[in-house]
């Protein structure tokens, strides 16, 4: 008996531009696997995906933990 073997599934995101590390002023998180950051300038893109998917836009940098 032959089984077929299936590719596992990878899902690639596209890049969305060539931001530096430094201009990420902006995260939303709404699961582990759906967190992305923006720039100032992609604000109403943030506010969309975090509309879309039910959370929130924050600042960069977060507060540590417990502060």
């Amino acid at each position: 008996m032959v089984l077929a073997v299936s590719e596992p599934l990878v899902q690639r995101q596209k890049p969305r531009g060539t931001a530096e590390l430094a201009d990420l002023t902006l995260i939303v998180r709404p699961h582990w696997s759906k967190i992305r950051t923006f720039t100032d300038a992609q604000r109403a893109e943030a506010e969309a995906y975090a509309a879309e998917h039910g959370a929130q836009v924050e600042t960069l940098p977060l507060a540590p933990p417990g502060s």
